[in-house]
């Protein structure tokens, strides 16, 4: 599976990007007005360049469930998980919350039966 040559890439203006999964492209970022801070990069040859600026990047298998079928949640062995910086945003892409050193990208990682929901009876009075 091929993204195509830049994740990223702008000749003018800004972009800042965290806690970001780059995954099958020619080049990662490219350009001076980017800062992309906690980037997971997989598969990606050029990970930043023309001035991009990117801390804190790490390289490894984002794990994901079935990209081919479009499910880009994350699996257990994925090098995603904690790999992130608390930004304040308090749940993943499905509602789950997310806590500690939040996973990289749009899915935070839950062991099946781990997260548990208490739904508790309406009562009216």
């Amino acid at each position: 599976m091929s993204n195509g040559n830049y994740a990223v890439t702008i000749d003018g203006g800004s972009a800042s990007l965290t806690n970001t999964i780059v995954a099958s492209h020619t080049v990662g970022f490219s350009g001076v007005g980017i800062a992309a801070d906690h980037t997971l990069f997989f598969n990606t040859d050029g990970l930043c360049s023309a001035g991009a600026s990117c801390p804190n990047s790490v390289s490894g298998d984002p794990g994901f469930t079935n990209p081919e079928a479009g499910d880009f949640h994350i699996r257990p062995d994925s090098a995603a998980i904690d790999a992130g910086i608390n930004t304040g945003v308090s749940a993943d892409i499905d509602g789950e919350p997310r806590f500690g050193n939040p996973d990289v990208g749009a899915d935070e990682y839950w062991a099946p039966g781990s997260l548990m929901r208490i739904y508790l009876p309406l009562v009216r009075r």
